[in-house]
């Protein structure tokens, strides 16, 4: 399904490349290089320091892909998670659907949905503090390429939508996070242009079946491979996430 996933370096970027065997649609969102609806067999997730602040991002990943050779349709993302180690690739196989999932995942700005993060500065201190290990954690992204092997809808990629984020969750969860994603996590829907398309990809569906749980084996890897585990504090910290305090006792 993928003719490639490497991992190159520009300008001192490391770059995951991700070469499709031909072109194919990609819906994504939010992204940074060619957003929204595209038709491309080239996509690219980009690795920048934790503390980025260039006010043109585009412009820096277009610098990027040229000095790559890319083609000028290429899709990018961009994440602080560290390329070389956390970038995974999963295939799965569901009652004939054969799906394949590109996932870089780091989480230091991991959330609840609809919470309030009020904790960045100390999050980045920790971050710091660990930048001596090989796999020091950094403020990240969930990027998730997620790859169906029969072309789509409008309504299905939406739905996909759905399945990918579902799967992303279940993966944090079954790691020991409370939280559902980050604050900054981008999703690719990729499929062919050719031939009758899916009308649906909810997680009821073969298709979608397959898709969730490529995905959720992805980023299961890559959290995994980053070491990236939640600080589960005292047995007084677990009982007051439960509503139990001291006073309670």
């Amino acid at each position: 399904m993928i003719v490639d996933v490497r991992i190159v370096k520009s300008k001192g970027f490391p770059v995951a490349v991700v070469k499709l065997k031909e072109n194919m649609e990609i819906l994504t969102s939010p992204g940074v290089l060619n957003i929204g609806n595209m038709v491309s067999d080239t996509l690219m997730i980009m690795e920048v320091p934790k503390l980025y602040d260039r006010r043109d991002p585009v412009n820096h990943i277009e610098e990027i892909r040229r000095d790559l050779c890319l083609p000028d349709d290429t899709v990018g993302f961009m994440t602080a998670a560290e390329i070389e180690y956390v970038t995974a690739v999963k295939e799965t196989e569901f009652e004939g659907m054969h799906t394949c999932a590109v996932v870089t995942a780091g989480i230091g700005n991991r959330v609840i949905a609809g919470d309030v993060i009020h904790d960045m500065d100390e999050r980045l201190v920790k971050s710091i503090e660990k930048e001596k290990r090989i796999r020091a954690r950094r403020i990240g992204t969930i990027n998730i390429i997620a790859i169906s092997p029969v072309p789509l809808t409008d309504t299905a990629k939406l739905n996909a939508f759905i399945a990918i984020t579902e799967a992303k969750t279940a993966a944090m969860f079954s790691l020991g996070h409370d939280e559902t994603g980050t604050t900054s996590d981008a999703i690719a829907v990729v499929s062919p242009i050719k031939g009758k398309k899916e009308e649906y990809c909810g997680t009821g569906t073969s298709l979608g079946i397959s898709l969730a749980r490529s995905v959720r084996s992805a980023v299961q890897e890559s959290l995994i491979k980053r070491e990236d585990f939640p600080e589960m504090g005292t047995f007084l910290d677990q009982l007051a996430k439960m509503g139990i305090t001291e006073e309670k006792m």
